[in-house]
């Protein structure tokens, strides 16, 4: 299979563009465990057995805030993570933790560039990000594409979910044919697949509902989404 991938916005060099990599399924731990088993003469519990001992390896040396070298695989990276005030005469607990992370052994890394080399690219267009809503329903009627101003409302679908704090991100009003925009500022509800909003108890007549969001939080603008049902007020 050949290294799918799409080309996007670069906000370091606008004048080009970055690759983003289209990972497939993840291979998982018990496939690689069956490996083992199959192509070598180590048993699926010894390949187990040796995988938990890398592990408490790491764990053991980690108290010395010592790496571990794995060789073929690379190494593990410590670091400390944390918000520290220099006039403090010590750190607690909660104020800081130690990070790990992962140094590919260069052998590695030249081994899977190859092998990526060898499978070829193959350009794909940018995935659809936009909110996708499926259902619109008065949370007080349970009508579906209407609302009741201070009332609640009930959007179902896919890529739903935004950061409710930052004001130009959330749910929107937008009056039939124009006129000035309203947001929801109050939500019950602001998950991927469902989202339970306060409807702002000045609202009148036929709205288009609007979904603005950023897909990363380094986003500069959030992504806009109008919604093609027009709700009616109940």
């Amino acid at each position: 299979m050949s290294i799918r991938y799409y080309l996007t916005g670069n906000p370091l060099k606008p004048e080009a563009q970055r690759a983003v990599l289209l990972t497939g399924d993840r291979a998982s731990f018990d496939a690689f465990l069956d490996h083992c088993e199959a192509a070598s003469t180590v048993g699926r519990a010894d390949a187990l057995a040796v995988v938990h001992m890398m592990a408490a390896w790491v764990e053991q040396h980690a108290g010395d805030a010592r790496e571990v070298d794995f060789g073929p695989l690379g190494q593990t990276r410590l670091g400390m993570a944390g918000s520290f005030d220099p006039d403090a005469a010590s750190v607690r607990p909660d104020e800081w933790r130690l990070t790990i992370g992962w140094r590919v052994a260069p052998r590695l890394q030249r081994r899977v560039d190859q092998a990526a080399k060898k499978a070829g690219l193959d350009r794909r267009p940018q995935p659809n990000r936009n909110p996708n809503v499926v259902q619109v329903t008065d949370g007080m009627t349970h009508t579906r594409d209407a609302y009741t101003p201070g009332g609640l409302l009930e959007l179902l679908g896919w890529r739903l979910k935004f950061d409710a704090s930052q004001p130009d991100e959330g749910v929107f009003f937008r009056p039939e044919p124009g006129g000035a925009e309203v947001r929801a500022d109050n939500y019950l509800d602001v998950f991927p697949k469902k989202i339970l909003a306060v409807v702002p108890a000045a609202l009148t007549g036929p709205q288009r509902l609007l979904i603005r969001r950023r897909t990363r939080p380094t986003q500069a603008e959030p992504m806009q989404f109008a919604c093609e049902k027009v709700l009616e007020p109940t």
